[in-house]
């Protein structure tokens, strides 16, 4: 029978002399959804040469634990000048389809926490309709100041560590006053280099608290 996270199955259980159990296939549905654990149950009918004691059988359904962290995909827009972070793939991959370019050689930048957790705070993604450019933000005023202006609240994306610690590199957002982009490295000579290059166009913003150095040090699921 078929709840939200398996498919209904059925078939013919043959039992020859002297066997007494049978093993069976439920496939189950994949989805990214926490859910708790659930079960499932198998009816048995029409026995043939045999008796039933029990016509029903229960089992529980285990949702996997989240990954602690989460892959951060760059891409880049070389016609405005935009950058756009995601953790979602198939949204990065249609991006670089758009005519995106994928920045970190099909490998993101950064990871980042796929929950909330003590020491990390929130990433909120906004959305402005009328310039198609999204923005990032850890501050939840700056998130409802730009919902009063027009920006549309996409989605938390991931979380971040507000604190320095053992493998944990800085995110720097630098800002260019021209053209009102926000641009995000954790690359201190990226960075550096910008900044050196416009000078008094790009400027660093601020830094975007800290997240993992490395999606090459298996911290990336």
């Amino acid at each position: 029978m078929t709840p939200a996270d398996y498919v209904a199955t059925s078939g013919t259980l043959t039992f020859s002399p002297g066997r007494t159990t049978h093993s069976i296939a439920v496939p189950i549905v994949t989805d990214s959804t926490p859910e708790s654990s659930e079960q499932l149950f198998v009816s048995l009918s029409h026995p043939t040469n045999a008796t039933i004691l029990r016509v029903r059988a229960t089992g529980t359904i285990t949702d996997p634990p989240s990954p602690a962290n989460v892959r951060m995909y760059r891409a880049y827009n070389p016609n405005a000048d935009y950058h756009f972070f995601t953790t979602s793939l198939a949204e990065f991959t249609n991006a670089v389809a758009a005519g995106y370019r994928d920045e970190a050689t099909g490998r993101s930048g950064f990871c980042v926490p796929n929950t909330q957790v003590a020491g990390t705070v929130a990433i909120f993604r906004m959305y402005n309709p009328n310039t198609g450019r999204h923005y990032y933000s850890v501050g939840a005023g700056e998130r409802d100041s730009l919902k009063g202006i027009g920006w549309v609240y996409e989605k938390d994306e991931g979380s971040i560590f507000t604190a320095l610690g053992s493998g944990l590199s800085e995110i720097f957002k630098l800002y260019n006053q021209n053209s009102g982009v926000h641009l995000y490295t954790e690359n201190a000579a990226t960075k550096d280099a910008i900044l050196a290059a416009f000078p008094g166009i790009w400027f660093q913003h601020t830094s975007l608290g800290y997240a993992f150095a490395s999606p090459e040090d298996g911290s990336c699921p």
